[in-house]
C-alpha cells in the first residue's frame, strides 16, 4: 500500500473511535446540578450553608453579593466615670454611750441660801464664780446666766488649752470638751430649715464673736437646760406662781437647742470626721446630756406655764420632716440606732 493511503486510513480510524467514546459517555453522564424538586435554584436540601442568603442568585441587573448586609454599628466605649467624693467615715457608736464622761469638780464659792430659790437654784448660785456680779429679778434667767458664769470659770482655769469649754450639770459636777476645729457658721448652715426656731437667728446665725468656737452652741444648750429645769422645779414646789394663762416657751427652748447641739455633732461628721476620734468625750457628753434634756423637755412640755403651741410641731419635724433626714442618719450612726431611739424618737 502506498504511503498516503495508509495515513488516511489511520486517520479515518481515529476519527471514528472518538465519536463513538464521545457518544457512549454523554449517555452515561447526568445533567449537573440534578433537578432537586420543591427546592430553591436546584441545589439538595440541608446542606450546610443551604439554601443560599438573600441576594443569591444575582437578579437581572444587580451585581452577585448585592445589596450587601448593613454593618453593625460599633459600641460606644464607656467612658471612665469621675471618682466620687469619698464620704466621712462614720464613726461607730461606743456600747454604752453617755456613760464614759470625765467628770470635774466644781466647788462652792459661798454658802448663800434663800427658802424661795429651791434646791436646783440653790446648787447653781452657791457656784457662782466670785468675779460673777449678774442678777435678775426672774430667777430662772438667773440659773441660765450664773450656768453660763461657771461654764467660763471652767475655761479660765485651764489656760493651757484655750480651746475646750465647760459645761455645769448640778450636783457639783461639771464636764470640760475640746473645741473641733470646724466653725460655729458649718453648724448654722447645716441646721435643716424646718427645725430653725427663733433662737436660730441671734445663736447660730449671730453671735460672730464665738464663731471660732462651735461648742458655744452646747454652752448656749446647756444653759438653758439648767435654767428651764430651775423654772420647772420652782413651779412644782410653789416657788413660783406664773398668771393663769400664761404660757411661755423656756421648756420649748431645750428642744430647740437640743437639735442645735446635735447639729454640732454632724457638722463634726462633714467638716471635722477625726474630732469624735482623737475626742471622745465630745461624744460622751453629748450623748449624756441629751438624754438629760430631752427628760427635763418631756417632764415640762405639759405643764401649764410651759405648754407652747410649736413644741409638737418641731418634735414632730424632727422626727419626719424630709430636710432633716441626714440630721437623723448622722445621729443613728453617732450614737447608734438604739440611744437614737431612745432619746430622740426616731
Amino acid at each position: 500500500m502506498r504511503p498516503w493511503r495508509f495515513f488516511l486510513f489511520v486517520s479515518l480510524a481515529c476519527f471514528t473511535l472518538s465519536c463513538e467514546i464521545q457518544s457512549g459517555s454523554s449517555s452515561r453522564r447526568p445533567n449537573y446540578p440534578p433537578p432537586y424538586p420543591g427546592q430553591p435554584y436546584g441545589y439538595p436540601p440541608q446542606q450546610p450553608g443551604y439554601p443560599p442568603q438573600q441576594g443569591y442568585p444575582p437578579q437581572p441587573g444587580q451585581q452577585p453579593g448585592y445589596p450587601p448586609q448593613p454593618y453593625p454599628q460599633p459600641q460606644p466605649y464607656p467612658q471612665p466615670q469621675p471618682h466620687a467624693q469619698p464620704q466621712p467615715q462614720p464613726q461607730p457608736a461606743p456600747a454604752g454611750l453617755g456613760t464614759r464622761v470625765t467628770w470635774v469638780s466644781v466647788a462652792t464659792t459661798n454658802a448663800s441660801t434663800d427658802a424661795k430659790w429651791g434646791p436646783s437654784l440653790t446648787d447653781i448660785l452657791q457656784r457662782r464664780p466670785t468675779w460673777d456680779k449678774f442678777n435678775h429679778e426672774d430667777l430662772s434667767t438667773m440659773a441660765h446666766e450664773i450656768s453660763h458664769g461657771i461654764h467660763s470659770d471652767l475655761r479660765i482655769k485651764r489656760p493651757s488649752t484655750p480651746k475646750l469649754n465647760g459645761f455645769y450639770v448640778f450636783g457639783g459636777q461639771g464636764a470640760v470638751v475640746l473645741e473641733p476645729s470646724f466653725r460655729k457658721a458649718d453648724v448654722a448652715a447645716l441646721v435643716p430649715q424646718s427645725l430653725r426656731g427663733s433662737r436660730y437667728a441671734h445663736y447660730l446665725a449671730g453671735q460672730k464673736d464665738w464663731d471660732d468656737r462651735p461648742l458655744y452652741v452646747w454652752d448656749e444648750w446647756n444653759a438653758y437646760v439648767n435654767g428651764a429645769a430651775v423654772a420647772m422645779e420652782r413651779y412644782s414646789l410653789g416657788l413660783q406662781q406664773y398668771p393663769a394663762g400664761n404660757t411661755n416657751d423656756r421648756v420649748f427652748a431645750v428642744l430647740e437647742f437640743t437639735i442645735y447641739a446635735l447639729t454640732v455633732l454632724h457638722a463634726a461628721e462633714q467638716r471635722d470626721p477625726q474630732y469624735l476620734t482623737r475626742e471622745p468625750q465630745a461624744r460622751e457628753f453629748f450623748a449624756w446630756n441629751a438624754q438629760r434634756a430631752m427628760r427635763v423637755f418631756q417632764a415640762g412640755r405639759h405643764l401649764p406655764p410651759f405648754r407652747w403651741g410649736a413644741s409638737d410641731t418641731l418634735e414632730q419635724a424632727l422626727r419626719t420632716s424630709p430636710d432633716a433626714e441626714q440630721l437623723r442618719q448622722s445621729a443613728r450612726r453617732l450614737l447608734g440606732a438604739g440611744l437614737t431611739q431612745q432619746t430622740f424618737g426616731f
